[in-house]
């Protein structure tokens, strides 16, 4: 069984990977579009987690993580109900 399959909740971390890139997660797995999720879901008006991922900056990547911590510390209980 594939993890797409046997996952109850696919978190996606933006818009790119969600649904818009070629390969996103909804285009390629339609079939599950019931438990993926995009991330800003949770966060302060749904705004997206910025990719450090290149930047170079020790501090960007600090920022990102604390970001993250942040929403999933304040609405977990959301998270548990996808």
């Amino acid at each position: 069984m594939s993890a797409i399959n046997s996952a109850t909740t696919i978190i996606a971390m933006d818009k790119k990977v969600y649904s818009s890139a070629n390969n996103s997660l909804l285009k390629q797995f339609p079939f599950a579009k019931k438990k993926i999720h995009i991330f800003s879901e949770i966060t302060i008006k749904h705004k997206n987690v910025k990719d450090p991922h290149g930047s170079g900056s020790y501090k960007t990547h600090e920022q990102v993580i604390q970001q993250i911590q942040k929403a999933i510390n304040k609405n977990y209980k959301e998270i548990l109900r996808w």
